[in-house]
């Protein structure tokens, strides 16, 4: 899997992807949303974040 620019495309709404943020120059990666407003990111924590620069699905889980 490649992470994918915000700019080409963006997630499914309410799909759980993970997300590469930089805000401010502080760099990470969290998992979070695509909103049903399409306007939001969020974090479990439900903090908004607008700074989301990529993303890509998570990945399957193990089989077990």
């Amino acid at each position: 899997m490649e992470w994918i620019s915000v700019k080409d495309k963006l997630p499914n709404k309410n799909e759980l992807v993970l997300c590469r943020v930089n805000d401010f120059g502080n760099e990470f990666t969290c998992i979070g949303e695509h909103s049903v407003t399409g306007a939001f990111w969020f974090q479990f924590s439900y903090q908004s974040l607008d700074k989301v620069t990529h993303w890509m699905p998570l990945p399957k889980p193990p089989n077990e």
